[in-house]
């Protein structure tokens, strides 16, 4: 077995040790934060991505035309807006499903009795 030529190399005292700023120089404020765990401002948001997107549900005839019963009801000024916020719906909805409520869509939609399946079955 032969053994290596090199010889471990120790660093020299001082060798470690991280430079501060050089006077004159600029650097960015400490984003740290204060180091007693105080906030300082408002939170900063996690920047990741969520694993999974929110999905939007399915929304039935019969709520949509809850939803135009409510604004068609609606007599004061900024009754509608506050609706559609509470819905967390925009007002295109509505126009949408309002279209949908003059063509009869709405109505061809909402469920209806259900009726036996057909036989599969091969005669035979």
């Amino acid at each position: 077995m032969r053994r290596s030529n090199l010889r471990r190399m120790e660093p020299k005292t001082g060798e470690l040790e991280v430079p501060g700023p050089r006077e004159g120089e600029r650097s960015e404020p400490d984003r740290g934060g204060p180091a007693d765990g105080a906030a300082a401002g408002p939170a900063i948001p996690d920047p990741e991505v969520p694993a999974k997107a929110k999905r939007w549900l399915f929304i039935t005839a019969q709520y949509k035309q809850e939803i135009l019963a409510q604004a068609d009801a609606c007599r004061e000024e900024g009754a509608i807006g506050e609706s559609l916020r509470r819905e967390g719906l925009y007002s295109s909805h509505l126009t949408t499903w309002r279209r949908q409520r003059e063509e009869g869509a709405l109505q061809a939609l909402t469920p209806k009795e259900a009726r036996p399946e057909a036989d599969t079955q091969p005669a035979g």
